[in-house]
């Protein structure tokens, strides 16, 4: 079983990793689109440059229970996972927002339907960012399973 167990870490660490790199792919893909028009992270700017950042928190954890041992990845996941949803979410309404005036501004008229919609940039960082904070949740929660010893029996007990 135990064996099992680090096979399972390594292939969450694994995932991790990859959904790291792609969240660093998807900080430049458009995070809202309209016909032609699109706004991207850099446009955005502020606090949406923290996206860039963040990944590197989740990948450097990963890395590290790869080839060494570390201690409560799945906190580092979850809290990398919330953070980078919340930002993301607030990237995509702020990088609507300006996508929206800027095609009005441009229009030169009162187009009252204007509503852009998430790129592919924004649809890739919520569901890598999602995918990350399940899988911290699943390490705390396999944690807690082989955590959870008797001291007569050396079976692993279940909650």
């Amino acid at each position: 079983m135990l064996d099992m167990t680090k096979e399972t870490n390594r292939f969450f660490n694994m995932a991790v990793l990859a959904l790291g790199i792609v969240t660093v792919i998807a900080n430049f893909l458009p995070i809202a689109t309209y016909g032609g028009y699109y706004e991207t992270i850099p446009n955005i700017g502020s606090f949406a440059y923290l996206l860039f950042l963040i990944p590197f928190f989740a990948i450097g954890p990963a890395i590290v229970a790869l080839y060494g041992k570390i201690y409560n990845e799945g906190v580092w996941y979850i809290i990398v996972g919330i953070i980078g949803m919340v930002l993301s979410i607030a990237a995509i309404t702020v990088g609507e927002n300006n996508l929206k005036a800027f095609i009005l501004f441009v229009s030169n008229s009162n187009l009252k339907d204007v509503y852009p919609t998430e790129g592919s940039g924004a649809t890739l960082l919520l569901f890598c960012y999602l995918i990350m904070s399940f899988i911290g949740y699943s390490f705390i929660i396999q944690n807690k399973r082989l955590k959870f010893r008797t001291n007569s029996n050396t079976d692993i007990q279940t909650i």
